[in-house]
């Protein structure tokens, strides 16, 4: 996978996808996959330690969505700004948000994928905020 985002980042987001050197990537995917289904089938996983069972049954199934990057450059290599807005929550969860309804939940992400767009699109926050109560 670091491979792959690795090739991704080096491309520009103007060019255009390369089904090739895709097509050599789902590959090598699929060549760990059978070397993971292979061990499981000599050794099952135990009721207690299934984490790494879970994750090869579920890089398998959901394969085709793991390399829509490498195909639609509109789709970002990794989720990282999804990411640093999970962890702004969570570090203020800590201190001192508490919700009382998963409507106020709702409120709360709407008002921060807002902020978090703007951001992006380095538009000034105050006057867009400002508008959309208008």
């Amino acid at each position: 996978m670091q491979e792959m985002i690795h090739y991704r980042n080096e491309q520009g987001d103007d060019a255009e996808p390369d089904l090739a050197v895709v097509d050599a990537f789902k590959i090598q995917w699929r060549k760990i996959l059978e070397v993971a289904r292979r061990e499981y089938e000599y050794e099952p996983p135990s009721k207690y330690n299934k984490e790494g069972y879970n994750l090869y049954k579920r890089l398998d199934e959901y394969m085709d969505y793991h390399f829509t990057f490498l195909k639609d450059y509109r789709v970002p290599a990794t989720n990282n700004f999804a990411e640093r807005m999970l962890r702004l929550f969570k570090r203020k969860q800590h201190q001192a948000v508490t919700f009382r309804s998963f409507e106020g939940l709702s409120y709360f992400c709407d008002a921060m994928t807002v902020i978090g767009t703007l951001r992006l699109q380095k538009k000034n926050l105050y006057t867009n905020i400002v508008s959309y109560f208008s």
